[in-house]
């Protein structure tokens, strides 16, 4: 019985040092936490600027929803009001690229080749999406008879992206052999 009491007087003694330590730490700790948060203090504008990504994801959401039913004119002004608000933004690449599609779905093969071409220029690095803006741009130039930009495009490509000689030898099948 009594190492039953003497463990519970114990637990008190180690209790009441462990509350008597964080009492006198608590106030230097709260310091430092309130001098590292202020490191991380965000920027006048942030609120602002949440807000404006927030109404560009509802844009693009929008406009590829528009997409999506088949209402190329709606999605296509989408994407055009997010590369306005903001050129240089996150969204351009996307924006770009449907916009070429949606022109391309609609048989405005010009608009459709200028916005592709913007996209495969601006573009940071491959993905299915560059892929995809290659051969429309081919089968355009292929539809249009334009050899010298067909060779061209085809050697962009190859020199932008040499890794992918697969997608390469894949692009350029269906291209006849002077056009190579």
């Amino acid at each position: 019985m009594k190492t039953k009491r003497g463990m519970t007087f114990i637990s008190w003694i180690v209790i009441a040092i462990l509350c008597v330590a964080f009492i006198m730490f608590a106030p230097v700790m709260v310091n430092k936490v309130y001098e590292l948060t202020k490191r991380f203090e965000l920027p006048d504008n942030a609120e602002q600027n949440l807000l404006q990504h927030q109404q560009d994801q509802e844009q693009k959401s929008n406009a590829k929803k528009a997409f999506e039913a088949g209402q190329y004119n709606e999605a296509t002004q989408g994407y055009q009001q997010l590369i306005d608000r903001d050129s240089n933004g996150k969204e351009v690449q996307t924006s770009l690229f449907e916009m070429a599609k949606s022109f391309y779905e609609t048989d405005k093969k010009d608009k459709s080749m200028m916005y592709y071409r913007l996209y495969v220029d601006t573009s940071p690095g491959y993905n299915f999406k560059v892929k995809i803006a290659y051969q429309d741009l081919l089968s355009i130039y292929k539809e249009k008879g334009m050899g010298t930009e067909t060779t061209a495009l085809l050697n962009k490509f190859k020199e932008t992206y040499p890794e992918r000689e697969f997608e390469f030898n894949e692009l350029s099948k269906n291209i006849p052999g002077d056009a190579k």
